[in-house]
């Protein structure tokens, strides 16, 4: 714990939160063959202010290529409605004096 005191005091001061990531699991690896070693040293760290303004993403973690570290992409979450918004009727149109007529034209 001594050795990480620091990093965690700057973390608390600074108010600031892990990013929950999907993708690969790992984000380093030695690159030897089978006898591969695999950790997870990458993280995505964000503040509120940040969280505030930016909610809609996610993050994620990407395969290797040709580094042995993983790149982080953030995505935007798709916003637009898949399906058509359901029709809402308002009783207040019924004391339009032209409403029937609006109707019976429809």
């Amino acid at each position: 714990m001594a050795e990480i005191s620091d990093f965690h005091r700057c973390f608390k001061n600074c108010g600031l939160l892990e990013f929950p990531t999907t993708g690969s699991q790992y984000t380093w690896n030695d690159r030897y063959g089978d006898s591969r070693i695999m950790s997870r040293i990458d993280w995505a760290f964000i503040n509120s202010a940040w969280l505030n303004n930016m909610a809609s993403f996610q993050a994620q973690f990407l395969p290797e290529y040709i580094s042995d570290r993983c790149p982080l992409k953030f995505i935007p979450y798709n916003t637009q409605r898949k399906n058509k918004p359901a029709f809402k009727f308002c009783n207040v149109w019924t004391s339009h004096p032209d409403f029937l007529e609006v109707v019976k034209e429809g």
